[in-house]
């Protein structure tokens, strides 16, 4: 039960990790569940551990961020399962599947929302479900400006800011029995609580409402 004790202290194929570049590249350097890990996303020859280094067709055509080593690297038989799983829950999803599209959006936005299909692909998946029942979001909370989050102010890192959308995004849906189940917190190298649930988080969060529970309060 990642958002409650017992917690998720191992990571597993198909797992993926979450949170700022910076904290991400700390733990797989330090912390002991996360060595051996590559985040790497001009590597070919590596398992897939982070939604960057899935690939849609819209990256492949932009060109962006070594497109051809994450397509290569995607096709070897320890990621392939899952890039074919991820990209069919995505193209049949209501909402994400403009990500698999090319629209008018700016690529930050389809990257945003690239990322938060990850997080609803391995907690909500209907599709493959034998094939990521039992894995995890391993939510990297280090160095996260709560306040910057709640008050949806962009940093000035892109990527930090796409980091605000998934943490929104998991906080939007934090009532969903299998966000709960599937999604492990991590803060200084330990398993922790979400950060809604700490005595100075619940404060901080008090300020994000998301706009469905305004208006289920109003209906």
């Amino acid at each position: 039960m990642p958002f409650r004790e017992p917690f998720k202290r191992k990571f597993d194929v198909g797992d993926l990790i979450y949170g700022l570049t910076s904290q991400r590249l700390k733990y797989i350097t330090n912390y002991k569940p996360f060595k051996g890990i590559s985040i790497n996303t001009h590597k070919v020859g590596i398992q897939a551990v982070i939604i960057d280094q899935y690939i849609t067709p819209v990256e492949l055509f932009l060109k962006k961020n070594d497109e051809e080593a994450r397509k290569n690297n995607m096709k070897l038989e320890i990621n392939r399962p899952y890039s074919e799983c991820f990209s069919s829950y995505i193209k049949n999803h209501h909402k994400y599947h403009s990500s698999f599209e090319f629209t008018p959006e700016s690529t930050g936005r389809i990257f945003s929302r690239k990322c938060k299909a990850g997080l609803s692909w391995i907690t909500m998946s209907n599709g493959n479900k034998e094939l990521v029942k039992d894995n995890t979001v391993h939510f990297i909370l280090d160095a996260i400006e709560m306040k910057y989050v709640v008050n949806k102010v962009k940093f000035s890192a892109k990527s930090t800011d796409i980091t605000s959308h998934e943490l929104r995004w998991v906080y939007r849906n934090r009532n969903n029995i299998n966000v709960q189940k599937k999604i492990q917190f991590w803060l200084n190298g330990q398993p922790t609580i979400p950060p809604w649930e700490s005595p100075e988080g619940k404060e901080i969060w008090k300020l994000y409402t998301p706009t469905s529970e305004l208006e289920a309060a109003f209906n």
